[in-house]
């Protein structure tokens, strides 16, 4: 996260890369990228179009990805 995204850790991660934006391709309901428990919030999801993201448009990131970990492993001890 950050104003410069670190894309090639995305890459490095192996997450799917939408060419066009450079940003990893990530389901938008739970925040997640195509690899598994690997999640983006905040300006990285635009990639190097780093003006499309906020603090006002992206400030439910964090609670989709909480409300989806907690989905997924919440119940487990």
């Amino acid at each position: 996260t950050g104003y410069h995204p670190d894309l090639k850790l995305f890459e490095t991660l192996g997450t799917s890369m939408d060419d066009e934006k450079g940003a990893a391709i990530y389901n938008a309901e739970t925040m997640e990228t195509d690899r598994e428990g690997i999640y983006i919030a905040g300006v990285a999801c635009g990639g190097i179009n780093t003006r499309e993201w906020f603090i006002e448009n992206s400030r439910d990131h964090g609670q989709k990805i909480m409300n989806h970990i907690l989905e997924k492993y919440g119940n487990e001890k």
